[in-house]
Order: structure tokens, then sequence, then C-alpha cells
């Protein structure tokens, strides 16, 4: 869109000062530095694929995982964690830094980390959610603080749970429970093993952003925010060994009163999110299509006028 609006410019400037002659010529040479222009953020993207593909494969792969990229310069990493299988996310964040002066303040934005998301799989069939007490939002889709990469299609087209049904279960030991259902949840905090395994994955320093495990009906899955330099092969050892003692430990409770199953959607967004994305494609195109094809297509015909004046 931006583009559109430079080339736009370009064009206006070029039909009031005759540039080259010709507004054809004019065209043509806007249309050049546009798909130039495309070009370069095209390389540059590619570029950090190869980059980040070779960084985090030499982690991932040592776990037996594979690896792919999806969205731009997002990575996902799939396979097996003693017999569960395991899926792994990173996105790139960025945060708002601002810079006070003392006229006015600079505000730039800045690589903080990488979202990790890490699912191993533990049919449950229930929803809890466990934050440090710090950092517990209000409730359990958060945009804060359980924000995914797949926030929109979650929470605007997918909705795995209604908000209104996660009630705040407990809070010990610093940690802030909640969840679909109360009894259960009690259960599960109180174990000992498990408490001890959030303790360990939870009370990191290792962290810039915000922190959480949550149960799904399909699966555990930790999500926090480090800075690269954090993101190693013993630290994802260590949080696997960590979900697999929740999971274990879990999976001998009695079973929740209330079954939740697991959505397709859902599935498809933990096991693969291409093929989640590929479902809704025609959103992305459609929108693509209102802000560049629609006025391309008028800029046509305005150049096409012109042309035969």
């Amino acid at each position: 869109m931006v583009l559109g609006f430079i080339g736009f410019g370009f064009l206006c400037v070029a039909f009031f000062l005759n540039f080259k002659q010709t507004i054809l010529t004019s065209t043509i040479f806007v249309i050049a530095v546009i798909l130039l222009a495309l070009l370069q953020v095209f390389l540059i993207y590619k570029y950090a694929q190869r980059v980040r593909k070779r960084y985090f494969d030499q982690i991932f792969l040592p776990l037996g995982l594979t690896g792919k990229t999806y969205l731009s310069t997002s990575r996902q990493y799939h396979g097996e964690y003693n017999g569960r299988g395991v899926h792994i996310y990173l996105q790139p964040i960025q945060r708002s830094i601002v810079y006070p002066l003392p006229k006015e303040a600079i505000r730039t934005v800045r690589y903080i980390g990488d979202r990790l998301e890490m699912f191993l799989e533990a049919p449950l069939k229930t929803r809890l959610s466990v934050f440090n007490k710090e950092y517990a939002p209000k409730d359990l889709y958060d945009n804060l603080t359980a924000k995914p990469a797949y926030n929109v299609i979650k929470n605007v087209l997918l909705k795995f749970a209604n908000p209104a049904e996660i009630i705040k279960i407990a809070e010990i030991d610093d940690l802030v429970v909640l969840g679909k259902e109360a009894e259960w949840g009690k259960s599960f905090i109180e174990n000992a093993e498990i408490r001890e395994a959030l303790k360990n994955i939870l009370t990191s320093d290792k962290f810039v952003g915000i922190k959480s495990v949550q149960i799904n009906p399909g699966a555990i899955s930790f999500t926090i925010t480090l800075d690269l330099n954090d993101i190693n092969t013993n630290y994802l050892r260590e949080a696997l060994g960590n979900l697999e003692n929740i999971a274990r430990a879990a999976s001998k409770l009695p079973p929740p009163m209330v079954i939740v199953e697991e959505s397709e959607n859902e599935r498809i967004s933990r096991i693969d999110r291409d093929k989640l994305f590929a479902k809704y494609w025609w959103i992305i195109w459609g929108v693509l299509f209102v802000f560049l094809g629609i006025p391309t297509i008028i800029l046509l015909f305005v150049f096409r006028a012109i042309l035969k004046s």
C-alpha cells in the first residue's frame, strides 16, 4: 500500500512536469521503481528466512525435530519427544520503544526476541492456564499475555474457548490458575509433581515477555518470549522434560467432569499452521485486492484516458 502511494505520487509529479517527455514513459519508469522495491523486499525476506533457518536448525535438529518456514520469517518444528507429538513455533517479536527528548519523544521499533510456543500432545480434554502472579491476565485469552502468532484467526474466526467460561481457580506459590473446571484445576495445582514442574518452567529468569503454561484439550502448551541467545537445545530439552512431567502426572488425575473436545481448526493450528492459514487465504487475497488491486485498476483506467486524449 505504501509503495502504491509512492508510485501514485511519482505519476502525479511526472504528469505536471512532463517527465521524460511522455506520461507513458513516466508510468513505465514508476512501475520499474516499484517492481525493484518489491524485489528488494522479497530478497531481504528470503535472506532473513535463510539466516533464521540456519540458526534454529542447529538448535532443533539435535532434538530429532524437522522444521520449515511459516508466515514470512517465523519457523515451526515438529516431531516426537518420548513418544509424544511435539510442535514448536517461533515468531520474531518487535516492541515499540519511546526515547524521551527535551522537546519531543522519538518512537522506534526494536526486535526484542522470539515468541516460543511449544505443544506437547496430552489429551487431557479440558482447558486450564497457569501464569506467574505478576503476569496473570484477566482471562485465558487476554491479548497482552496469551497472544499467539495466529491471534487474529484464533480470536476472531475460531474462538476456541468462550472467555466467559474461564474462571479463576486458585493462587498458590505465586502462581495463578485459570480454567474451565474448578475441581479438576485444584487437584491439578495441588499435585506436588506438577507444581514442581511448573515452578521449573515458569520461574526461569530467561525471558523478555510473558510466559504461561496452558492445558488444551489435545496438548499442553508453554509460551514464552526469549532473547535469541537464550533459545538453545539444553533449554528446550529441559522445558520439554517439565511439560512431559506435567502431562504424565495430570493424566493420573481423575478425569474432568466436563469433557472438552479439540476442534478441527484448533488441532490444525497446533500441528501445522501452514494448513490453517491455507484455509483463510481468500481473506488475505481479498484484503490485498481492496487495498492494492482496486487502486491499480482505477489508475490503469486513468492512464488509458490520459493517453487517448
